[in-house]
């Protein structure tokens, strides 16, 4: 789970207007000292906050809606940066109104001292801290043991405070080539690297390990072992949309669609991770997992344990905590995964899922004639 930003409680006073009834502009910035260790992937947090007295005057309305519209300007050193907006909220007492936005920002890839200013309208407001970035690696939407199943699966790797030409990739102990890392913000502050399963993935355990120097020429790596089960070279596109029959909740009978994907082959003995959905509410949505036949076994389920990561429109950060289950390939033949749904708990489960998969005896090296 993310570890919360470390709240600085310096709230800002300097320059603030001597009358009660002037507009409160004020930078809460974070950390309960002036050092503030980056664990954001990159990204500190402040908290801007803006409150006028009643009754409200036009000119303070419209500040409000400058404030509501993000009207601000946010350097770091003097350097003018862009910002992510992570929510805000709004509210009253009986003598004041009051509204608050939460942004986030990159400060840069050097550690040190970083003055933040930020300037709304005509007033300023600034804070000093003493910035520690740290060096992460990361994989993207992946956990240890996984399995995947889609052929074009391309598995994602990032970096904060690394060169993007200071990361490699070694899958099964051969060096990747043609592979460059690219930066996702300014100065490498955030970097990625993707492998393409098909590429460089065998069928079956896979060991992949991402290599790589800080900034400060700190050897760091990150290793994950990941199963590969692609559909045969002539069945790649034969993934397809299916429908089956239900009885809905008034017993009248239900047409659904569900992914019918072609046969796997997996080698006898493999052991890997399926993920299958995410806890739901009270209500639901909620997942299920069940297999089919003699070749293949749940051994365990997982609810909460493994979150990968996600990247999204507010950086790096944890999605819905996928549910998992451990399956074993324990006899030679023919079997089923399947992953259910049920949408409200007034709904039937649904069945949304289907791998087909074949369990094969694993092909042995062949002798080594004298």
């Amino acid at each position: 789970m993310i570890k919360k930003l470390f709240i600085i409680a310096i709230t800002l006073y300097c320059n603030l207007p001597l009358s009660a009834a002037e507009p409160v502009f004020q930078i809460n910035a974070s950390n309960n000292s002036q050092t503030v260790l980056d664990n954001n992937f990159g990204l500190i947090e402040i908290n801007l906050y803006l409150e006028v007295s009643k009754p409200v005057s036009d000119e303070d309305w419209i500040l409000f809606e400058q404030f509501e519209n993000k009207q601000f300007k946010l350097m770091v050193n003097g350097q003018e940066k862009s910002v992510t907006w992570r929510g805000g909220g709004n509210g009253s007492t009986e003598t004041t109104v009051y509204q608050d936005k939460e942004l986030a920002f990159s400060p840069g890839t050097e550690a040190g001292a970083k003055k933040i200013e930020v300037v709304f309208g005509n007033m300023k407001r600034e804070v000093t801290i003493d910035y520690q970035p740290v060096t992460r690696l990361t994989p993207i939407g992946l956990c240890d043991n996984m399995a995947i199943f889609n052929t074009d699966r391309t598995c994602t790797f990032v970096a904060t405070n690394i060169k993007s030409s200071q990361i490699a990739a070694i899958v099964n102990d051969d060096s990747v080539s043609g592979l460059q890392a690219q930066s996702l913000r300014d100065n490498d502050n955030l970097v990625q690297l993707v492998i393409p399963a098909k590429t460089y993935f065998k069928r079956g355990r896979n060991q992949v390990r991402i290599t790589a120097k800080d900034n400060n020429g700190i050897d760091t790596d990150c290793r994950i072992i990941l199963y590969y089960y692609p559909a045969d070279s002539n069945q790649e596109n034969n993934d397809k949309i299916v429908n089956t029959t239900i009885t809905d909740e008034i017993g009248l009978p239900k047409t659904l669609d569900y992914k019918l994907m072609t046969e796997r082959l997996i080698p006898l003995g493999d052991e890997f991770l399926v993920e299958y959905g995410y806890p739901g509410g009270k209500s639901g949505p909620w997942f299920g997992c069940s297999v089919e036949g003699e070749a293949v076994k749940i051994l365990e389920y997982f609810e909460e344990t493994m979150m990968p990561w996600h990247i999204n429109e507010f950086g790096v950060v944890y999605l819905n905590a996928p549910q998992f289950v451990k399956v074993k390939a324990v006899k030679p033949g023919a079997g089923r995964i399947l992953f259910y749904e049920t949408p409200h708990f007034t709904m039937p489960e649904e069945l949304k899922q289907e791998i087909p998969v074949m369990v094969i005896e694993p092909i042995q090296p062949a002798a080594i004639k004298n």
